[in-house]
């Protein structure tokens, strides 16, 4: 078997693709990212299941069972390794395990920070008797498909700076000669100009080293401007790779990173960039920085040498046992930090229903309830960083007292001079600053490694896989659904066999009760969602050997809550496409009735409209809806509950508008007036869709 390849869960509910992750890693060497293999084991926020996971091995061409298991340790010796099982807890909870000996289990726990051996007797006290092997691999194509080579985006940004970095270490060495010459200046002091009484030299040497210590001033302030240029561009430069990769992600990806994580881990790049700054830029002048200081320690004085190298053990001491601490609490942070945004944000987008329902006191206790776990996980944060530091500085102060007490002894007995032993108090500084640098920086650097993992979750999945696929570029006369199912997690599926066709020019109505999957369906045919069963084919040909941006290009869904931009009334529906006339705008404003709404702001279209400006109604937002998605005249055009909130006279304005149009146009529906109209009507009940008839009665 290959090495064992551990991977930490970054979410509460993603214990199951991390066990997952650590199956690839270990046994085919593949690298999947846990977004997406939440997608690939049909993870929700309620966790995975069992039958998600084998599933999901299945798309990638992995053969495995799941067998419940007789409650006995003997069956560990008769399981293939590594394999997946589940622990009891609050929910259970999905572990791998790699290997198993006479007595001992070796258990990754992705709530751990790394692989541990357990006896198989303690293991069993929490062990759920379900295990999921692996068999074999069927399809070697479909895993190297969706597998993706770490990218080093970081390591990229620091190459890009590594003019500035290089200057930066020129400094630092420059700074750090600087401060070995002036550490000469107690001997100078003590052991040349007291004893010999050299009354005249006072003065110029003052000078020299007053001119030295501007210098090294100097040198210090041009080196801390170079760092923030260097950070600046790197935060810059990650930024704008997160959004890249975020923005070119599919639909079904974007949807499980809610506004809180998102937020997150663009707040977490400054933790990313300081651990990398201090790895790469830092690091290596310390290092250097000690052996030099060692060596010229050594030179002074050997058996003080010796004492000093007493408290850089008891710093690595440090280092070693607090570094899975300081993982645990850093993910632990950032968790709360996550729950603690997305609850501020859910507040703010619902603040109008908390009003009306007058349920301000129980969100504003779940509020605090949010704001007390982050601190007091904050808390445990910072008062183990700072019972670090204390330890740390209490080991320096410790060596100090020994230093000059034996330093003292050896200068009564003159086997130093009183000079030396300042110089050697100096240098030793010289080589304990790194360490203490490393303690305070320790928090921080935990905290970037964590981080690292969160960024790389969106920075290293799989982007829409569009490579060797054609443009969809000839015009649409006819989409055909053949045998499209869909579910979202391992339930029943919400799209169930689905046939239907749609021929160029035609009004079709979908209607069905709320949650019947009707707006599912409007995304699957705009390509938003792959199905997971049955083909689209668009004039015939297979729309998997489309490029979706093509696609979409042709296909437009407009969704049922309109999306406003804090921006000019025009730019919200021009998107700011500069190409758009005028005047195009005012005719379909005309048509259906949103002319006198513009007429009514102070500004007309220059209004800055959101909710930074003027607030439009449900109403008035879906008016722009209508101006915005029919102004770019796309092919197929699906607009879901396009009538809602509309007063009599403009939806029939609108209804009327929509249907004289030649454009396709697919409507996610409940309104019956609009619905009666169009050429077809289809029922979504069940997963199932059935056409309605004249004589068929609409209930929906």
């Amino acid at each position: 078997m290959n090495k064992m390849r551990f991977t930490r869960q970054l979410e509460e509910y993603d214990c199951g693709p991390a066990a997952v992750s650590m199956i690839l890693k270990t046994i085919y060497e593949v690298n999947i990212t846990l977004s997406q293999l939440k997608l690939i084991c049909s993870t929700t926020k309620n966790g995975t299941s069992f039958l998600g996971i084998k599933q999901g091995l299945e798309s990638l061409g992995i053969e495995s069972t799941v067998a419940k298991c007789i409650y006995s340790k003997e069956v560990f010796q008769e399981i293939t390794y590594p394999c997946i099982t589940q622990i009891k807890g609050k929910e259970n909870h999905f572990v791998t395990i790699f290997k198993v000996t006479k007595r001992k289990l070796y258990i990754g726990d992705p709530s751990k920070s790394k692989v541990i051996a357990l006896s198989i007797g303690k293991f069993m006290k929490q062990w759920v008797p379900i295990v999921l092997e692996i068999k074999e691999l069927i399809d070697p194509r479909k895993l190297e498909h969706i597998s993706e080579k770490p990218q080093k985006i970081v390591i990229n940004s620091l190459l890009k700076v590594k003019r500035y970095i290089v200057i930066s270490w020129i400094l630092s060495v420059l700074a750090y000669v600087i401060s070995i010459y002036l550490a000469r200046m107690f001997s100078i002091y003590f052991d040349l100009i007291i004893p010999n009484k050299f009354v005249g030299i006072i003065g110029n040497v003052s000078i020299v080293y007053l001119s030295v210590t501007i210098l090294q001033f100097i040198i210090k302030a041009i080196n801390a401007k170079i760092t923030i240029k260097t950070n600046n561009f790197m935060d810059k430069y990650l930024i704008e790779n997160l959004a890249k990769k975020y923005f070119k992600q599919d639909f079904n990806f974007l949807e499980q990173l809610n506004s809180g994580e998102l937020i997150s881990r663009f707040n977490n790049i400054s933790d990313i960039r300081n651990r990398y700054v201090f790895l790469i830029q830092t690091l290596p002048l310390e290092l250097f920085t000690i052996l030099v200081t060692i060596f010229l320690l050594m030179k002074t004085n050997v058996f003080l040498t010796l004492l000093a190298v007493i408290p850089i053990v008891v710093f690595f001491l440090f280092y070693y046992y607090s570094k899975e601490h300081y993982a645990s609490l850093s993910f632990n942070l950032y968790e709360k930090e996550e729950e603690l945004n997305t609850k501020l944000i859910e507040i703010v987008n619902n603040i109008e229903s908390i009003k009306n329902y007058n349920i301000t006191k129980d969100i504003k206790k779940q509020l605090i309830s949010k704001v007390e776990q982050f601190l007091f996980t904050k808390e445990k944060f910072i008062s183990f960083d700072n019972y670090q530091k204390l330890g740390k500085n209490m080991v320096v102060n410790l060596f100090n007292i020994c230093l000059f007490s034996l330093g003292s002894y050896l200068v009564i007995n003159d086997n130093l001079a009183s000079g030396l032993l300042l110089m050697f108090n100096t240098l030793a500084f010289n080589m304990f600053n790194p360490f203490i640098n490393l303690a305070n920086l320790q928090a921080s650097l935990e905290q970037g490694k964590v981080a690292t993992l969160r960024y790389s979750d969106i920075t290293c999945s799989r982007t829409c896989l569009d490579e060797n696929k054609d443009n969809l570029l000839e015009t649409i006369q006819s989409i055909e659904l053949k045998n499209v199912s869909f579910s979202y997690s391992t339930n029943s599926p919400i799209i169930d066999k689905i046939n239907l066709k749609i021929n160029v020019g035609e009004k079709i109505a979908i209607v069905g009760n709320s949650g019947s999957g009707k707006s599912t369906l409007a995304k699957i045919i705009a390509n938003y969602y792959d199905p997971k069963q049955g083909e689209i084919f668009i004039n015939s040909k297979n729309t998997k050997d489309m490029t979706k941006e093509s696609v979409r290009k042709k296909i437009v869904y407009a969704p049922a809550n309109p999306q406003i931009f804090n921006d000019t009334l025009l730019n919200n529906i021009t998107l700011k496409n500069k190409s758009v006339h005028l005047n195009k705008i005012e005719e379909i404003s005309k048509m259906i009735g949103f002319d006198t709404v513009v007429n009514s702001l102070p500004n007309k279209y220059d209004t800055v409209i959101g909710s930074k400006g003027v607030q439009l109604s449900t109403g008035q937002q879906q008016l722009l809806n209508v101006v915005r998605y029919t102004l770019f005249a796309p092919e197929i055009l699906i607009l879901d509950e396009i009538t809602n909130g509309l007063d009599l006279e403009r939806k029939d304005k609108v209804i009327d508008y929509l249907l004289d149009k030649k454009t396709t146009i697919i409507f996610i529906t409940h309104d019956i007036s609009l619905s009666s109209r169009c050429t077809k009507k289809y029922v979504l009940d069940n997963g199932s869709l059935k056409e309605i008839y004249e004589n068929y009665s609409i209930q929906y």
